[in-house]
């Protein structure tokens, strides 16, 4: 959810093609803005950027040079486009919108710190009735579920990475 020009769709898309389950994946990208979601859609992004992504994705476990993945055009780095065959993007407004799926993970990081509390609530219902029991949801660094009326919902799977799991309906 609110994905803007896509990096974290990348991001999935490579790391379940070197578990093997990218095949097995339907992965839904989401974003208020149209444009973004055209930017997102061409999987194309500025090679200034590419050294600390690579250095990222080695830290992070990547199995192969993250360059294995991409072809450089003119100053960008363009992702091969048989990574995406399991993604769709939709717009969807988080404040607006409703429901429409039910995931096993949802990662909205760092896009609710722009919202009010009563936003933020509005949100993570939403949110908690969109994952499946026992799906996974992962925030950002400086958001929070503590407060939130479904907050006893969910079960930190790993506090300092905001991540966690819906425990009940």
């Amino acid at each position: 959810a609110g994905w803007s020009t896509g990096e974290e769709v990348v991001t999935m898309c490579v790391l379940l093609g070197e578990m093997g389950v990218l095949d097995n994946a339907s992965i839904v990208g989401t974003d208020i803005d149209q444009d973004v979601l055209e930017r997102a859609r061409a999987h194309r992004y500025s090679m200034k950027h590419m050294e600390l992504n690579e250095k990222n994705y080695r830290q992070s476990g990547g199995s192969r040079n993250l360059s294995k993945y991409y072809a450089e055009k003119n100053g960008y780095a363009v992702f091969h486009p048989s990574l995406f065959g399991s993604v769709t993007y939709k717009r969807h407004d988080l404040v607006t919108g409703g429901v429409f799926g039910k995931f096993h993970l949802i990662l909205c990081r760092n896009v609710m710190i722009y919202f009010n509390e009563v936003l933020q609530n509005d949100v993570l219902k939403k949110f908690h009735a969109s994952l499946l029991l026992d799906g996974f949801l992962s925030i950002g660094s400086k958001e929070s579920l503590i407060w939130c009326q479904q907050a006893n919902c969910f079960g930190a799977t790993h506090s300092d990475e905001k991540i966690y799991r819906k425990v009940k309906d």
